[in-house]
């Protein structure tokens, strides 16, 4: 059996036909709404969810609050369910199921007729069954009669002050429809004081409404009820019934001044009172226990806010950014919140909760004016980013129960001065990161040190890591500009120091060199086998290291300002990518013959003059010597994987051309006849080259090879050259005059695309 429902009448009946005899099977009363009432599965999936955590996005569609679609789904199974217990009585004769508007009503619908063994039910037999439907006109109001309460369906007038009787032909008027009043021009409206519920979207939109009160016999609103009514300056709520001010209720009520909560509600849903921009008062009523999330989002013009005892929960965002929001107090050592206070820049202070055992993740992320924090004698746990970018916060107490710092959670704060309780264990990932702490003396207990949890503390001068620490991240103090000295205990197991280094336990591993250790040479310990990356970086008192670990690792020396002279000694084997780029003032070079790895860019962008390229060498990136435009000569032997002939660099038995010296003298150069290829940056600004010649065994030419060389004038390419790439590789080459070779496409490419005449063989 199969019910399709089309009209949208509040009153509809449901009858049995057999042949000619009709009975009236039962009548039910269905509310209208703009919906199908068949229901998806996503559908049925939004109208299980909880009443009040119904997703937005399903309330929009299908118009109503979680609540109202339960009950019509209700009654629409019932329907379904006496149409299959009557279905087996009508085996010998046609099942039809009709419907229409009774006759004392001003609107006729259409009429569904159903077939059965291909007859149709007789339309004169569907009209016999009309009776009085109560469905009418008030004026500009349209209405349904449901168990003698009037329900105001909609608003046809414009007319902009409206006023909703009390009855209507006798009857109470206690209810207002889904979208009754949504999207109309009203300006004001006076509801009576019969009104029990207003449903959701009612006033949705009502761009010009101004005020709105609600009578005392109001118990129930629905969400978005009074949404983006954008000229809506007062809400006076005269009601005591009224439990929940339900989700985006007011929400984007831009002109909104002031609101006071009645004393019975309990809750204020998700979003209640968003973006209400100009919202600078709000009085909690004494029974709320629950602020949903975004409740009072982004409420630009609050100031203040004080929570009742009875306030249990203030759940995500509820007050985030709020800008203007300077005091916060809570009435309840039980109110406990989340990331409710996020970005609010103008709170200046705080006391947590008596029984908060932690400080929320981003509880007060941003808020920039923020000074003095009291936490409760019972936190054990500082969160996540708890008070990340607090600039104004100067100093704290932490209490005596803490033993874990979180995360970020006072990174970029002002901090100058902490005490660490004696009970702390743990210490996240840049937990103190950027703050403007100068001494830090970690208590006896703490197990664990993350990564960067003092990068970037430019004012931080000494610290003292105790017997107890396990685990300490190498890239802890990097940044950190003052910082003279690391202490070890000499009690840890893990972890040593000596004169102001760190190293583990055996010094078989240099972790860390105060970047603001003044001395100006330093020999690295004979033990040590490792040097952890960036274990040196940024240090600008060195001039003069000697190094003998097995591994140096990444940006170990990197961006020493003053360093001159490096002694790579004997046992030395791998030099990680950017071990020594950026050091603007690294003039030599003393490499052993033990190498035999060089990482990407490990000497770019330095000052070096010449270096001895290791026999043994077997892997060279491309750009190890990118930017050094100091070099006049490479040295080393003639056989290997890279060898050097007359100052130049080669690789692959000599095939391939990989670097040559930006300062070598002469004029001109002719490339050797086994070369067949030209690494990327091979002749980068390379100064006095003025003629370059390649023979025709040459086949492949990298992007760019020939870069930035102001004096050259000609490149010729030997008869019989057939190139497979090489159109771009000519570039910023301004006083290139012409390109010699044989005809060819690319050649002429090549020409074209350097700005050069080509003149064919």
């Amino acid at each position: 059996m199969h019910f399709h429902f089309q009209n949208r009448l509040a009153k509809q009946y449901l009858f049995l036909y057999n042949g000619a005899n009709r009975k009236k099977f039962k009548k039910f009363a269905i509310k209208p709404y703009p919906c199908s009432l068949a229901f998806t599965e996503q559908q049925n999936k939004a109208v299980n969810d909880d009443e009040t955590g119904c997703s937005r996005k399903y309330q929009r569609r299908l118009g109503g609050s979680a609540m109202e679609m339960k009950n019509m789904r209700k009654k629409v199974i019932a329907l379904v369910m006496c149409g299959a217990m009557v279905f087996p009585l009508c085996a010998n004769g046609g099942v039809s199921l009709a419907y229409s508007s009774e006759k004392t009503m001003k609107h006729t619908d259409s009429l569904s007729v159903f077939k059965t063994d291909g007859e149709e039910v007789p339309t004169e037999d569907a009209t016999d069954a009309e009776e009085d439907d109560t469905d009418g006109v008030e004026g500009p109001l349209r209405y349904y009669v449901d168990d003698e309460k009037v329900t105001i369906t909609s608003y046809t007038g414009n007319g902009t002050e409206v006023t909703v009787p009390s009855s209507i032909d006798g009857y109470p008027v206690c209810d207002i429809d889904y979208g009754a009043f949504s999207n109309t021009s009203i300006k004001s409206i006076t509801l009576p004081d019969s009104l029990k519920s207003i449903s959701s979207s009612a006033f949705e939109n009502c761009e010009k409404l101004q005020s709105i009160t609600i009578p005392s016999s109001v118990s129930y609103i629905g969400s978005y009820a009074f949404y983006g009514c954008d000229r809506l300056k007062k809400v006076t709520f005269n009601t005591n019934k009224l439990s929940s001010i339900p989700s985006s209720c007011f929400e984007f009520c831009k002109k909104l001044q002031s609101i006071t909560i009645p004393s019975s509600v309990k809750s204020i849903g998700s979003n209640a009172f968003y973006r209400c921009t100009k919202l600078s008062s709000v009085t909690l009523g004494r029974k709320v226990k629950t602020i949903e999330s975004g409740a009072f989002r982004e409420n630009y013009a609050l100031t203040s806010i004080s929570f009742p005892a009875k306030v249990r929960r203030i759940e995500d965002e509820a007050f985030y950014h709020c800008t203007k929001l300077k005091s916060v107090t809570f009435k309840s050592k039980n109110t406990k919140f989340t990331t409710s206070f996020g970005r609010c820049s103008a709170l200046t202070k705080i006391v947590i909760p008596k029984n908060m055992a932690s400080v929320p993740e981003r509880a007060f992320y941003g808020c920039t004016s923020l000074k003095k924090v009291t936490l409760s004698p019972l936190t054990k746990l500082i969160k996540r980013r708890a008070f990340y970018g607090c600039e104004s916060l100067k100093t704290i107490t932490l209490r005596k129960k803490i033993y874990a710092i979180g995360d970020g959670a006072f990174e970029g704060s002002g901090l100058k001065k902490i005490k660490l309780n004696a009970k702390l264990q743990y210490i996240g990932n840049g937990a103190f990161k950027g703050t403007r702490v100068k001494k830090i003396k970690l208590p006896g207990k703490v197990s664990y040190i993350g990564n960067r949890v003092f990068k970037d503390c430019e004012r931080l001068v000494s610290i003292s890591i105790p017997a107890s620490v396990k685990g300490l991240n190498p890239g802890a103090f990097g940044g950190c500009l003052s910082l003279k000295s690391i202490t070890v205990s000499s009690g840890n197991k893990n972890y040593s120091s000596a004169n102001g280094v760190l190293f583990d336990k055996n010094k078989t591993m240099l972790l860390q060199y105060p970047m603001n250790k003044t001395s100006r040479s330093y020999s690295v310990p004979g033990s040590v086998s490792v040097i952890r990356s960036s274990a040196f970086e940024g240090n600008d008192h060195l001039m003069n290291l000697s190094v003998g670990a097995a591994s140096i690792h990444n940006h170990a020396f990197a961006e020493m300002k003053n360093l001159k002279s490096v002694t790579i000694r004997s046992g030395v084997r791998t030099i990680a990518a950017s071990v020594f780029e950026g050091d603007s003032r690294l003039t030599t070079v003393n490499m052993a013959s033990t190498v035999t790895s060089i990482g990407s860019r490990a000497f770019a962008d330095t000052k070096i003059k010449s270096i001895m390229i290791p026999s043994g060498l077997t892997k060279l990136a491309d750009d190890v010597f990118s930017g050094c435009n100091r070099i006049s000569a490479f040295y080393g032997s003639t056989y290997g994987k890279y060898s050097v002939r007359d100052g130049v660099l080669y690789t692959n038995g000599g095939k391939t051309l990989l670097k040559y010296p930006s300062r070598k003298s002469s004029s001109s150069f002719s490339v050797p006849e086994q070369v067949t290829k030209v690494s990327g940056e091979a002749f980068k600004n390379v100064l006095s080259l003025k003629k370059l010649d390649f023979s025709k065994n040459i086949k492949y030419l990298s992007y760019a090879c020939i870069y930035n060389c102001k004096k050259l004038k000609q490149v010729v390419f030997a008869g019989g050259t057939k190139l497979k790439s090489g159109a771009y590789a000519i570039e910023s080459c301004d006083k290139l005059a012409v390109i010699v070779g044989p005809k060819q496409y690319l050649l002429d490419r090549m020409a074209d695309n350097a700005g050069a005449t080509l003149i064919t063989l």
